[in-house]
């Protein structure tokens, strides 16, 4: 016996981790111990240079597979996204020792139906 915690069902099932992944992220939303409620969100700088900040998880669309982050329009990092919209998303909960990691694009919304949604 290797005292290894066994692995859980979705390991060798491509779809089962998926939804599994999923789940976990959506719990970030409400659940504020899950390691994922605060992703590390990854970007490329004006500069170019890469920049990594911690930001709280808001909501997750798993039909969309879209994620919701809110900050100030003042900062930095919108510039940033409006340069370059590719963004890295990396969470990871130490008490599942999971580590979820994404690409994709940042949607930025202000004033319009999908920023009001989000304040109600």
């Amino acid at each position: 016996m290797t005292g290894r915690a066994p692995l859980p069902s979705w390991q060798d099932d491509l779809p089962g981790t998926l939804a599994a992944c999923w789940s976990f992220l959506a719990r970030g939303v409400v659940d504020r111990r899950s390691g994922f409620h605060h992703p590390v969100i990854s970007s490329i700088g004006l500069d170019g240079a890469p920049r990594s900040r911690v930001m709280i998880l808001r909501g997750v669309d798993i039909a969309a597979r879209s994620l919701r982050v809110h900050t100030d329009m003042r900062s930095e990092k919108i510039a940033e996204w409006r340069a370059d919209p590719r963004v890295f998303i990396l969470g990871y909960d130490a008490g599942q020792k999971l580590q979820i990691r994404l690409l994709g694009r940042v949607s930025l919304h202000h004033d319009d139906a999908v920023a009001e949604a989000a304040w109600q």
